[in-house]
This record gives structure tokens, C-alpha cells and sequence, in this order.
């Protein structure tokens, strides 16, 4: 990833922070000492909060979000996974530093005070902002970009193999955070319309989360390594061919890597999501992919030559 595109998107980092900041010097002469912060189920305001400590919640937020992503894609050890994960949670972070700030004060602002903000259309607006992570993580690539200097260093791989894991922890998982999620957003009835749409989308975050690692597909091939969502296609891993090393089958357990998951220490990665049988590919720049396989789908002939 070049220089050029990780100052890009350390910049985008920040643009949150700046928009709250802007925002705020361009509306406080109309604002006032209050905002409408809480609205009930027709769209009316029935509760109001101080518009210096919303503003100073939401900068607080989204500029600490921005700081964290802006060191992470400035720096050259992070994998390019690393940047991309965190620059989605940090963008999602700093997604709802704006909420917090843009619509409150938007509403009062073109309402002129903050007993006649009506929230109407503006929950698109909130739902939008929270999805700015996903726009920063578009701005790093999923994989480097390399040309081999010679012809002998392509690897081959054969014979082609694939295998689709289902994770039946996950699967439970999902289930108790389903009924969970549904009791959580019972309870917060009660609560603000900006607090409850700030809940639904946490839950809708994690619920995607799980269900996109409820299966992975695994594939090794001319091109490498690759290993996705077998559900939403989400790639979570891709090594080219010229990256891997060899590879074999071996048995683990989730203790060896802290537990079930993906998990990641130097350099290495595994997706334990079932049994304790499994793939593993060392990497020619260091660590391994590992990706836990039922024991009937191990692959009987898989290697790699030069």
C-alpha cells in the first residue's frame, strides 16, 4: 500500500472530526444553550440536553476513532487485514460521533430551537453515518500488488482444493445473541430514538459478524490461498501463490490459539471454527495460515512446488 494512499485514508480518518468541529462554528450563534436530544414515537422532541456537552461527546468520540485509525494506516507493520478491521471499527465509532453531534444540532439548527426539531427523515441520515467505516475500508486494498522480477519465482499448486467448514459454536453463538439482541432492544423502548437506532445498529453490526463466520470456504489453487464467508462471500484471507510455503494437514486445539475465532500472533493467523484437525500454509515472509477442517474433508494429496 502506498504512502500516497495511506495518507488518503488517514486523512478520511479524520474527516469526521473536522465535520463536527466545522459544523459547530458554522451553527452555534443559532443554536443556543440546548439541543433536542430525545424524541418520542411520533418524531416530537420531549427531552433536551446541554450543546456543549453533546459537542464535546461526539468530537471526543470521533476524533479518538480518527486518531487510532490514522496511526494504524500510517504504519508499515500492520497486515493490510489489520488496517482494513480496524479502520471499519474506527469509522464505525467515528460514524456515531457524527450522529451524535449532526443530528441533534442539525434539527435544532433548521428548526430554530430545539423544542420544534421534528426528527422526520433525518433517522436516514443517522443510519448513513453509521456505515463510514465501511467507506474507510474500501480505501485500503484487500491484498499487496506484486509483479514477479522472475518467471521461476510463480509456484504452482496442485492438485485444486476446496473445502466448505461450518461452525456449529457459531451457530449457537448466533442464536443466543439473537434472543439476547431482542431482549436488549425490548428494554431500551424507553430510551431515545438516537439511543435505540445506536443499539439496533451495534446488534446489526455483530449479527453480520456472526453470520458471515458461521461457514468460511477454504480454496488453494494456481493463484494461492483463499478463504471466505461461505454465506455472504466476505473475503477474510487471501495469500498469492508466490507467498506460500508448504503446506500440510495437523491437528490442534482451540486452547492453542486462545480460543475459538480468528486468531492472530506473530504473523500467523487461524480461523479454529471446527474439530481439531486442520489446514496449514506457512508463508514465505514469515508466520502461517491455519484454518481448522472436519476430519472427512482434509484434503489426501495437497502440496506445493516451486
Amino acid at each position: 500500500m502506498s504512502l500516497a494512499r495511506r495518507a488518503l485514508a488517514a486523512l478520511a480518518s479524520f474527516l469526521p472530526t473536522i465535520a463536527i468541529a466545522v459544523t459547530y462554528l458554522l451553527w452555534k450563534d443559532g443554536l443556543g444553550s440546548q439541543v433536542a436530544f430525545h424524541w418520542d414515537a411520533r418524531g416530537r422532541v420531549d427531552g433536551v440536553t446541554e450543546t456543549g456537552g453533546v459537542f464535546g461527546l461526539a468530537l471526543g468520540i470521533a476524533a479518538g476513532a480518527g486518531a487510532i485509525a490514522a496511526i494504524v494506516v500510517l504504519l508499515k507493520p500492520p497486515s493490510l487485514r489489520t488496517k482494513r478491521d480496524v479502520l471499519t471499527w474506527a469509522g464505525f465509532f467515528a460514524g456515531i460521533g457524527m450522529a451524535l453531534w449532526l443530528v441533534p444540532a442539525g434539527l435544532t439548527y433548521t428548526a430554530g430551537s430545539a423544542q420544534d426539531a421534528e426528527l422526520n427523515g433525518w433517522l436516514i441520515l443517522l443510519a448513513a453515518l453509521l456505515l463510514y467505516g465501511v467507506l474507510l475500508r474500501t480505501m485500503v486494498p484487500s491484498t499487496e500488488q506484486h509483479e514477479a522480477a522472475e518467471e521461476s519465482s510463480a509456484r504452482t499448486i496442485t492438485p485444486v482444493w476446496a473445502a466448505t467448514v461450518y461452525s456449529p459454536q457459531i451457530g449457537v453463538a448466533f442464536a443466543i445473541f439473537l434472543v439476547a439482541g431482542t431482549a436488549g432492544l425490548v428494554a431500551a423502548q424507553e430510551s431515545s430514538v438516537i439511543v435505540r437506532t445506536l443499539i439496533g445498529a451495534v446488534l446489526a453490526v455483530a449479527a453480520v459478524a456472526l453470520v458471515a463466520f458461521i461457514g468460511i470456504d477454504v480454496r488453494v489453487d494456481q493463484r494461492g490461498l483463499q478463504i471466505r464467508s461461505a454465506l455472504l462471500r466476505f473475503p477474510f484471507k487471501q495469500v498469492p501463490a508466490d507467498n506460500l510455503g508448504d503446506i500440510r494437514t495437523t491437528t490442534v486445539q482451540p486452547s492453542d490459539w486462545g480460543g475459538w475465532g480468528i486468531r492472530k500472533r506473530s504473523g500467523s493467523t487461524a480461523f479454529i471454527v471446527n474439530g481439531h484437525h486442520a489446514v496449514s500454509a506457512s508463508l514465505r515472509n514469515g508466520g502461517e495460515v491455519l484454518v481448522t477442517i472436519p476430519e472427512q474433508k482434509l484434503p489426501r494429496e495437497l502440496s506445493a512446488r516451486a
